[in-house]
């Protein structure tokens, strides 16, 4: 079970939030240095989820579709380094990350962002875990706090599914070990640069929740849900038929 003084062992419940003031943005050479490290470890095209207004931070979200040789969708966030975390004072892991997302061949990503067509589910249907990725990449900024390996986040209290056809209604941080050690980090400016202008940024996973798998989180800790997680297919996670990982023999 986790330490509950571990933040690893925490379900980040939100107050009121902050205002922000302005609108931090990362400079082209800093959207870059991400967009290519992104690329570089997952493969494939990339396509940018431009966002339009923003609040606090300007996120776009990186969208490398499934290849032939990927069989799986990857998002990342792009912005929410942008501003470093609030952390403990002995903290000495990153203060700043971006987060990525796995979603099935299947998901029509295609879609998202795009109004429907006669006789067609509403994008809504489809657009949900670009939301719910934007909404955890302002968390930290808009509450004073952290997002690192497992901390779970409820879809409101009690949790609510993010949205019409899913059961999902809480997401997890995790490492996305899946998609290599190489893209767990990358230094903006490159190792060259001196320690103290340099910009290291982590690149953590999201992963959503069953109820059962929030409940079980809150009794044992978030690795007995790991554990489950990782050892399933990436691509799977957002799958309403995966494993539920919240008790012994759940579907």
């Amino acid at each position: 079970m986790s330490d509950p003084s571990d933040p690893r062992g925490q379900i980040i419940r939100h107050g009121e939030p902050r205002r922000v003031p302005g609108v931090a943005y990362l400079s082209e050479k800093e959207m870059d240095a991400i967009q290519d490290h992104v690329r570089r470890n997952v493969g494939g095209e990339c396509s940018v989820l431009h966002e339009i207004v923003s609040e606090g931070l300007h996120i776009d979200v990186l969208l490398f579709a499934a290849t032939p040789t990927r069989k799986f969708h990857v998002l990342c966030t792009m912005g929410m380094s942008a501003a470093a975390m609030t952390t403990p004072k002995d903290w000495r892991g990153s203060t700043r990350i971006e987060l990525v997302m796995v979603l099935p061949p299947e998901w029509p990503v295609e879609r998202i962002g795009t109004g429907a067509s006669e006789g067609e589910e509403e994008p809504e249907r489809w657009y949900w875990p670009v939301r719910l990725l934007k909404g955890l990449a302002r968390l930290p900024q808009m509450y004073e706090t952290m997002l690192w390996w497992g901390h779970t986040i409820p879809n409101g209290d009690p949790p609510e599914p993010f949205g019409e056809g899913t059961r999902f209604c809480g997401a997890a941080v995790v490492f996305p070990r899946a998609l290599g050690d190489g893209l767990a980090k990358v230094s903006m400016g490159g190792l060259a640069a001196l320690k103290k202008t340099r910009k290291e940024v982590a690149f953590l996973g999201v992963a959503p929740l069953f109820p059962e798998e929030v409940d079980r989180k809150l009794r044992e800790g978030m690795e007995p849900i790991d554990a489950g997680l990782q050892g399933i297919p990436i691509e799977s996670w957002f799958r309403e038929t995966r494993t539920n990982f919240g008790g012994a023999g759940e579907k």
